[in-house]
């Protein structure tokens, strides 16, 4: 309405409607304010999440309580030892579990046959204890260790077990006795992993020896490289072999452990530059590879293959993107371990390991044993050094965590070193 000066009236109901219409504003404008808050308070919620990572958060948590109970049992049994020096701390050759076997009717346990796990080297056995007695400390337990008959009483009111403790997962604790014994733990945290862990296993481990585990045995280990450089013209083998990677125009990228890995394309690659620490009889070779996509004969690892190099080897996958590992023998025959009913998927990070015992080389793709072949029984090439590589036309793929050993892992190991380091 306009506004009439001389009439009084008319001032009052301009100014009255400028009221309500400041008022109806002012509820506006709060309104927004609100929605803006909700907004940014929105916004913030998602930007905590991504940063602490929750998933990631409970992994530490558990993996904390792991590396915990691995002190806390080992200093146990070096107090056992002091008290009790003759004391019996396990049968040899035996590797004892968290996990209890339900079917158990006895205190004596079992050698854990329906749980599911991977096959141990010749002469080894598992453990598994009663579920009504896995957790006591009076050698019952899976620690088959008499706690109570210490002078000063137990120091442990139960046997720790580890926070998931079932087999299908891998994670449980472990005990090998031998003399001397090794605990383990399996971690589930990228932090545990690449900072408290053994770097050479992927285990969480304490103990008097550690290399008498069946399951997370370090020896053998000639070439380790963990690409965690970021940038130079070369990496470095953690191994302690000295055995250097030459960067030939491949490109740094993200890892699966670490912060960084390679990127290989055709005619950009890697060379691993010694050859003197190749194993001439017995190997593994082990890689975590992500694909872009497949393509025939991408050479993740590769020693001098040709058919006129006998003994020349590849870890590699073909064009349906199935794993496979291969050996040329005297002859100049391709001997390919195949069989894997998983494949790689693109995008997606998976561990790649061939193995060789003298005679039959093995393939697995992500701790499952996949197939072998035919019985070679040739003695390896050693007159070229070993290099990661793409075919001509290929697509590409990333390469983090190579490993070389120079004896043939068991399956329990491969599973093992999955389970360590997935």
């Amino acid at each position: 309405m306009t506004a009439n000066n001389h009439n009084p009236r008319g001032r009052f109901t301009l100014s009255l409607s400028l009221s309500n219409l400041l008022s109806r504003d002012r509820r506006s404008f709060t309104l927004i304010e609100l929605l803006v808050v909700v907004a940014i308070l929105s916004i913030l919620a998602v930007a905590v999440i991504l940063t602490i990572n929750p998933s990631e958060f409970l992994k530490q948590a558990r993996d904390s309580t792991r590396l915990s109970d691995m002190a806390n049992i080992n200093s146990s049994l070096n107090l056992f030892v002091v008290d009790s020096p003759d004391a019996s701390l396990g049968t040899a050759s035996t590797t004892y579990i968290s996990v209890p076997d339900p079917t158990a009717t006895s205190t004596a346990g079992t050698q854990c046959q329906g749980l599911g796990l991977s096959e141990l080297p010749s002469g080894w056995t598992y453990h598994c204890a009663a579920t009504s007695t896995y957790r006591n400390t009076d050698g019952t337990g899976w620690v088959p260790v008499n706690f109570q008959s210490m002078s000063f009483g137990s120091t442990l009111g139960t046997l720790p077990i580890d926070p998931i403790n079932t087999t299908t997962s891998g994670n449980y604790y472990t005990y090998t006795p031998g003399g001397s014994w090794q605990l383990t733990a399996t971690p589930e945290s990228n932090k545990v992993r690449t900072t408290q862990a053994d770097q050479t296993t992927g285990a969480i481990t304490k103990g008097t020896d550690l290399t008498l585990s069946p399951l997370f045995n370090p020896s053998g280990l000639v070439g380790y490289w963990k690409f965690d450089e970021g940038s130079g013209a070369s990496s470095a083998d953690n191994s302690g072999g000295n055995n250097t990677v030459t960067v030939n125009s491949a490109t740094w990228t993200s890892g699966k452990f670490g912060s960084y890995a390679f990127y290989i394309q055709p005619s950009k690659s890697l060379t691993y530059s010694s050859t003197s620490s190749i194993p001439t009889t017995n190997l593994t070779v082990s890689a975590w590879v992500k694909v872009t996509g497949h393509y025939n004969w991408k050479r993740y690892l590769n020693e001098g293959w040709g058919a006129s190099n006998f003994g020349s080897w590849l870890l590699y996958s073909n064009a349906s993107g199935i794993a496979e590992f291969g050996i040329i023998d005297s002859a100049g025959s391709q001997h390919n371990a195949i069989g894997c009913s998983t494949t790689f998927t693109a995008g997606v990070w998976h561990l790649i390991i061939g193995t060789y015992d003298g005679a039959n080389p093995k393939v697995y793709l992500d701790g499952q044993y996949c197939g072998q072949a035919t019985s070679v029984s040739q003695a390896l090439y050693t007159n070229s050094k070993m290099d990661s590589t793409e075919s001509t036309g290929g697509t590409g793929y990333s390469i983090d965590e190579v490993r070389i050993y120079n004896r043939a892992l068991s399956a329990a190991e491969i599973y093992a070193l999955y389970g360590a380091t997935r």
